[in-house]
C-alpha cells in the first residue's frame, strides 16, 4: 500500500471515529500531496510524499518557534 493511499485509508477511518484534529491534519497532509502532484504533473512517489511531510513539518516547527518568540505578531501575519 503506498502511502497516498494510506492516508485516505486514515482519513476514512478518522471520518469513522470522529476524530476532528487527526482528520484535519490528514486532510491538511492529502492537500500538500495533491498540490505537489498537480505541480510535477503526475502521482507522487512514496519518497517524494515524504519530502511534503517532512516540508509540512519543517512549517509548523518555524510557526512554533514564532508564536513561542517575542515576535508573535510576525506570526500571525506571516502565512505561515
Amino acid at each position: 500500500m503506498s502511502l497516498s493511499e494510506t492516508v485516505n485509508t486514515d482519513i476514512a477511518t478518522a471520518m469513522k471515529a470522529r476524530e476532528q484534529v487527526r482528520l484535519s491534519a490528514l486532510r491538511m497532509l492529502k492537500a500538500a500531496i495533491m498540490n505537489k502532484g498537480v505541480e510535477k504533473g503526475r502521482d507522487l512517489e512514496d519518497a517524494e510524499i515524504l519530502q511534503v511531510v517532512a516540508s509540512l513539518v519543517k512549517q509548523r516547527h518555524r510557526y512554533e518557534c514564532l508564536s513561542r518568540s517575542r515576535r508573535h505578531h510576525c506570526a500571525r501575519y506571516s502565512g505561515q
